[in-house]
Protein backbone atom coordinates (compact mmCIF):
# COMPACT_ATOMS: atom_id res chain seq x y z
CA UNK A 1 0.00 0.00 0.00
CA UNK A 2 1.25 3.58 -1.03
CA UNK A 3 0.88 6.63 1.04
CA UNK A 4 1.42 10.09 0.11
CA UNK A 5 0.49 13.59 2.06
CA UNK A 6 0.88 16.91 1.32
CA UNK A 7 1.37 19.31 4.31
CA UNK A 8 1.91 22.60 5.66
CA UNK A 9 3.14 23.86 8.66
CA UNK A 10 3.03 28.00 10.03
CA UNK A 11 3.13 30.29 12.68
CA UNK A 12 2.07 33.23 13.07
CA UNK A 13 4.24 36.34 14.35
CA UNK A 14 5.62 36.20 17.85
CA UNK A 15 7.15 38.51 20.82
CA UNK A 16 9.01 37.25 23.36
CA UNK A 17 10.94 38.50 26.04
CA UNK A 18 14.85 38.39 25.31
CA UNK A 19 17.73 37.65 27.86
CA UNK A 20 18.85 40.81 27.98
CA UNK A 21 15.06 42.05 28.84
CA UNK A 22 14.31 43.14 25.34
CA UNK A 23 10.98 42.49 23.90
CA UNK A 24 12.24 39.96 20.29
CA UNK A 25 9.65 40.00 17.11
CA UNK A 26 9.75 36.90 15.30
CA UNK A 27 8.44 36.84 11.38
CA UNK A 28 5.57 34.27 10.72
CA UNK A 29 6.33 31.42 8.53
CA UNK A 30 5.24 28.55 6.66
CA UNK A 31 6.56 25.43 4.91
CA UNK A 32 5.36 23.14 2.62
CA UNK A 33 5.74 19.42 3.19
CA UNK A 34 5.78 16.03 1.82
CA UNK A 35 5.32 12.58 2.89
CA UNK A 36 5.60 9.24 1.07
CA UNK A 37 5.24 6.23 2.23
CA UNK A 38 4.92 2.23 1.60
CA UNK A 39 3.58 -0.66 3.45
CA UNK A 40 5.38 -3.99 2.39
CA UNK A 41 5.77 -7.48 3.95
CA UNK A 42 3.56 -10.54 3.86
CA UNK A 43 1.43 -8.55 6.73
CA UNK A 44 2.50 -5.36 5.96
CA UNK A 45 4.35 -4.73 8.80
CA UNK A 46 7.32 -2.89 7.20
CA UNK A 47 7.05 0.81 6.28
CA UNK A 48 9.60 3.03 4.13
CA UNK A 49 9.08 6.78 4.54
CA UNK A 50 10.62 9.51 3.15
CA UNK A 51 9.90 12.99 4.36
CA UNK A 52 10.92 15.76 1.96
CA UNK A 53 10.73 19.05 4.00
CA UNK A 54 10.12 23.04 3.49
CA UNK A 55 10.05 22.20 -0.18
CA UNK A 56 10.42 25.93 -1.16
CA UNK A 57 13.42 26.42 1.28
CA UNK A 58 11.98 29.12 3.48
CA UNK A 59 14.11 30.47 5.90
CA UNK A 60 12.51 30.56 9.48
CA UNK A 61 13.44 29.91 13.21
CA UNK A 62 10.72 28.71 15.71
CA UNK A 63 9.41 31.27 18.52
CA UNK A 64 10.74 28.70 21.12
CA UNK A 65 14.34 27.45 19.29
CA UNK A 66 17.29 30.06 19.42
CA UNK A 67 18.88 28.56 16.06
CA UNK A 68 17.23 28.98 12.63
CA UNK A 69 15.72 25.97 10.78
CA UNK A 70 17.26 23.76 8.40
CA UNK A 71 17.01 24.33 4.60
CA UNK A 72 14.67 21.86 2.66
CA UNK A 73 15.61 18.69 3.86
CA UNK A 74 14.70 14.89 4.02
CA UNK A 75 14.25 12.27 5.88
CA UNK A 76 14.07 8.33 5.32
CA UNK A 77 12.55 5.79 8.17
CA UNK A 78 12.19 2.02 8.33
CA UNK A 79 9.50 0.64 10.54
CA UNK A 80 9.07 -2.88 11.52
CA UNK A 81 5.80 -3.93 13.55
CA UNK A 82 6.27 -7.03 15.45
Amino acid sequence: MFTSDLYARFASKSEEQGSRGFLETKDGWATCNLALGLLYGPEQNYRLSLNVNNIFDKKYAESSAGLESPGVHAIVRLDVSF
